[in-house]
């Protein structure tokens, strides 16, 4: 009786350790999701008059896409995409609150439409 008992505990213990082996699910990481790549510039964005705002407001503290105040916060695609600014929406809304080191632009000094314009122009400019 007691070869019987231990035979059916073997068995029993097998059967339980195959069900948790066997019925385990394997999880793998989904692969990463490819970098964004930034935005196709409309037509109607008129890069012209873009870049002729970066340059009345933007240039002088980010000559050449760089940053004079905050090196490490420059306007490189990768940085950009790094703190969630690879829109020319999220320019645009940077643009109004900013944080500290950068002036605020209201809407009175860079409308919605030049700040999404300014946008496209940063986005394709500093790649």
């Amino acid at each position: 009786m007691k070869n019987v008992r231990k035979k059916i505990f073997v068995v029993l213990a097998l059967a339980g350790a195959l069900t948790i082996v066997g019925c385990s699910e394997r999880r793998e990481e989904a692969p990463a999701a490819p970098p964004a790549t930034p935005a196709v510039t409309p037509a109607a964005v008129d890069m012209e008059a873009a870049e002729s705002l970066f340059n009345q407001h933007c240039a002088a503290c980010h000559p050449d896409g760089g940053n004079v105040m905050r090196p490490e916060r420059n306007l490189s695609h990768a940085n950009l995409m790094e703190r969630g600014l690879g829109t020319p929406e999220s320019l645009r809304d940077y643009l109004r609150d900013p944080g500290p080191g950068m002036p605020a632009f209201d809407a009175n000094t860079i409308s919605d439409e030049q700040g999404e314009n300014l946008g496209h122009y940063i986005l394709e400019k500093f790649q």
